[in-house]
């Protein structure tokens, strides 16, 4: 009864996360997820981290799409630009300005006439000087420069220490995985047997549940690691910035034939 509530807790939660009244059927779709897609991930990465330098190459490439894709460095360099503009427009402040004026003249504006010519061209310049009123804002705009260079860099190594610990985390699960179903496996195996002795009457009904009970646990178990291993494949993916690749697209295509050029392959 427990699970059946849960379950029916869940279906709602995740009605009203897609806009979708709480009695409506819906089919989640596994395709993504089936042991072919899994396998060829695990194939994929456990090649790009055979080899320390290869691994280091790897977190490289995928630090440097994260800075790339990250919306908040991207913010930050647009403030640094324009806290720049404001430093090199307050440097030329109080430099002297100075204004020339041309005009065309007849000449009746002179008395006496300047001689028998009646056109005139009349230059004049006026020299400016701006008064100091005030201190400079250069101090005030060198310290928030600094505040803005300061953010991207700790912005930039938070990215740094992000995608290194998801790596550490995914390649920790491209271990544990065959693990897990190598464990399964073993279980499934030991169980038929005690199923076939339980039937030739060889094994006691204790010892063929505990068989049973030891290879469901072991199947539980691989269930929860194989969703840790697309947990963390995901969270890495959104670390780096583009989001989950649905396999056989252009986007996926693209974004591993860059990385495996990166990597020298």
């Amino acid at each position: 009864y427990q699970t059946e509530a849960e379950l029916r807790a869940s279906r709602l939660a995740f009605s009203v996360l897609v806009n979708r009244p709480g009695d409506d059927n819906f089919v989640l779709d596994r395709k993504e997820f089936s042991p072919d897609v899994m396998r060829g991930i695990v194939a994929k990465y456990d090649d790009y981290t055979e080899y320390s330098k290869r691994q280091k190459k790897l977190e490289q490439f995928l630090i440097f799409a994260a800075v790339k894709n990250s919306s908040e460095i991207k913010i930050t360099e647009e403030k640094i630009g324009m806290q720049r503009s404001l430093m090199e427009s307050d440097k030329y402040r109080y430099l002297p300005e100075l204004v020339l004026q041309g005009r065309y003249s007849y000449g009746h504006e002179f008395s006496p006439p300047l001689d028998d010519d009646k056109d005139y061209w009349t230059i004049g310049g006026a020299l400016r000087f701006s008064l100091p009123f005030g201190r400079s804002k250069s101090r005030e705009y060198k310290a928030g420069l600094d505040e803005l260079l300061y953010r991207k860099d700790n912005a930039r190594m938070e990215q740094m220490r992000e995608i290194i610990g998801s790596v550490n985390d995914f390649t920790l699960s491209l271990t544990t995985l065959p693990l897990s179903y190598y464990s399964r496996g073993l279980s499934r195996k030991s169980w038929e047997l005690a199923e076939a002795s339980y039937n030739d009457r060889k094994l006691s009904l204790s010892q063929c549940l505990e068989k049973e009970a030891n290879c469901s646990a072991d199947t539980r178990a691989t269930i929860a690691q194989r969703f840790r291993f697309f947990y963390a494949y995901n969270d890495l993916l959104g670390k780096v910035g583009i989001g989950y690749l649905i396999h056989g697209t252009d986007e996926e295509t693209k974004f591993y034939r860059e990385l495996e050029d990166f990597l020298g392959k």
